[in-house]
């Protein structure tokens, strides 16, 4: 996930990125990438997600997001 997120922050859009560049970016080989993500889409999934920062708590445990619908 780090080669992926290295490739947008260079400028890559999310169409340029391919699991051979994100294996090449990380130094690895193109199975290693396959045997975690099936394909190109959920790797970038994965990557998104992961990337959003956690929502904030809010005293007494729940979350802010949460407590405010």
């Amino acid at each position: 996930m780090d080669a992926a997120l290295r490739l947008l922050d260079a400028g890559a859009t999310l169409e340029g990125i391919s699991i051979e560049g994100v294996a090449a970016e990380a130094g690895v080989g193109k199975a290693t990438i396959y045997r975690r993500w099936p394909n190109k889409e959920a790797l970038l999934l994965d990557v998104l997600v992961r990337s959003e920062p956690p929502e904030p708590e809010y005293p007494g445990g729940r979350c802010v997001t949460r407590w405010s619908r």
